[in-house]
């Protein structure tokens, strides 16, 4: 039992107007008022907005993108899965 959330993107020309935290507090009210924990995988520039929320860095992951179709002379990337713990009361 769980709730999933989809990917959150936001259109680079859109980017540093509130709309990340809107649709993220969206998503967490849900699992907020469920009791659930969640887990995520956040990239470089997504991670500022996840600690904003409660979420605390799990494992970094990083990825050399030449492993991956289309992804030759990419360089590499790096993940952070991160974890916010279940908000009591909320």
């Amino acid at each position: 039992m769980g709730i999933e959330l989809g990917v959150l993107v936001v259109s680079p020309d859109c980017q540093r107007r509130g709309i990340g935290t809107l649709l993220l507090e969206e998503g967490l009210g849900e699992v907020d008022r469920q009791g659930f924990q969640c887990v995520l995988a956040a990239s470089a520039k997504g991670r500022g907005l996840y600690k904003k929320f409660g979420f605390g860095d799990f494992e970094i992951l990083k990825f050399n993108l030449a492993d991956y179709e289309g992804g030759e002379g990419c360089g590499f990337d790096t993940h952070v899965v991160m974890h916010r713990p279940a908000q009591k009361g909320a």
